[in-house]
């Protein structure tokens, strides 16, 4: 939360001025909290925002992107946005690479450790260093998902208030004529619907790349603990969850596009509605008028009550996919490997891989495709 910085501002933005450290740990931001502990925030009790945030900049790149995009034979918006931002786009790739990867290598740290306690004897130096990698790559994992996420979720609410700017702007110099040939229940969808979708998909846009790196690592790291078969196995049940919950994301997308038709119709309709109110009025047309909206509703509301279905069934199988992959991995594995045993290292490192890709690929690339195809739609 923050206010534009005014001209007769001197003093930097507290994240302008902020530490690395403080950053990591969002340090800068405890003075405002401990103002809104004493008494309710008032608009003069926000600080200024950071350079990069300030939005007349972030507006002038996007139309400045724009304008060199639009000269190409086939100009493409998302391209467009992304040369804009991509300082900001590859490192956070890179934050959400080290992420997760952090989480995998957790995970597969946590077999010789776990065989270490296992054992009756053994020297504590072989213990201590193992716990400190463990450690070291938790610590890692936190530090660099918050920025991760914090950069992306920044990246997508700067592309919504650009283009909102950036499409106010243009109207204000488009004629009347112009403007008119389009409803003013499209424009206000645009704005308050179609821009939100910045801030749906960003989070889950760097989720379909790390995904297939995590997955060749994962692979031979599970490889190594219950042979080829069983890893290929247990992968397999995860990636046809993730082809099943992108379906899903298709079906969404559909059901989106229907739904933003009908909320396009339902806003015009109440529109038209709201500017004839007299003409309502003086020949009671009250109940007809009830009954369209009504109708209205209860279409966009069918078509809304379908999309949560396959929100619904997303989650599921996102919770249900780490038992599904492990009893595939164990089924394949005491099946080919008769007589050969694992250690509760074996099995914990295993169920913590299949977990840890769970997170990034079920999670991330699931979403990824609803967030995707609902801003496609858009």
């Amino acid at each position: 939360m923050c206010r534009p910085a005014e001209p007769q501002d001197d003093a930097p933005a507290p994240y302008d001025a902020a530490s690395l450290w403080s950053r990591l740990t969002y340090r800068y931001a405890l003075p405002l909290f401990r103002v809104g502990v004493q008494r309710p925030l008032q608009i003069d009790d926000l600080p200024s925002c950071a350079t990069r945030d300030y939005l007349p900049d972030v507006t002038r790149r996007i139309v400045e992107a724009w304008e060199v995009e639009s000269q190409k034979p086939k100009p493409s918006l998302p391209w467009a946005l992304a040369r804009c931002m991509r300082r900001d786009l590859v490192l956070s790739g890179l934050l959400f690479l080290l992420d997760f990867g952090a989480l995998v290598a957790q995970a597969a740290l946590l077999r010789p450790f776990v065989n270490w306690l296992a054992r009756s004897t053994g020297n504590a130096g072989g213990g201590f260093w193992r716990a400190a990698l463990i450690v070291i790559a938790g610590l890692t994992n936190l530090f660099a998902h918050h920025a991760a996420f914090f950069m992306v979720m920044r990246i997508g609410w700067n592309l919504r208030l650009g283009m909102t700017v950036a499409l106010q702007k243009k109207l204000l110099r488009t004629r009347a004529a112009e403007v008119s040939r389009v409803s003013t229940g499209f424009i206000v969808s645009l704005v308050t619907n179609d821009c939100q979708r910045f801030d749906n998909l960003l989070p889950f846009l760097h989720a379909p790349w790390v995904s297939a790196i995590l997955i060749v690592v994962a692979y031979f790291l599970i490889s190594n603990i219950v042979g080829y078969a069983a890893s290929a196995a247990g992968l397999s049940v995860l990636l046809v969850s993730v082809a099943i919950q992108a379906r899903l994301g298709f079906v969404f997308k559909k059901l989106r596009a229907k739904t933003a038709t009908r909320t396009d119709g339902r806003v015009r309709l109440i529109s038209e509605l709201l500017n004839g109110i007299l003409s309502v009025k003086a020949f009671a047309w009250e109940e007809p008028c009830l009954e369209a909206v009504a109708a209205a509703r209860s279409k966009e509301a069918s078509t809304v009550l379908r999309a949560q279905w396959c929100r619904s069934l997303t989650a599921a199988l996102y919770f249900s996919t780490t038992a599904m992959s492990v009893f595939a991995t164990y089924a394949v594995y005491f099946r080919t490997q008769r007589g050969e045993k694992l250690s509760v290292g074996d099995v914990t490192s295993l169920v913590a891989l299949l977990n840890a890709l769970r997170q990034i690929v079920s999670f991330g690339c699931a979403y990824f495709a609803m967030a995707g195809a609902d801003a496609a739609s858009s």
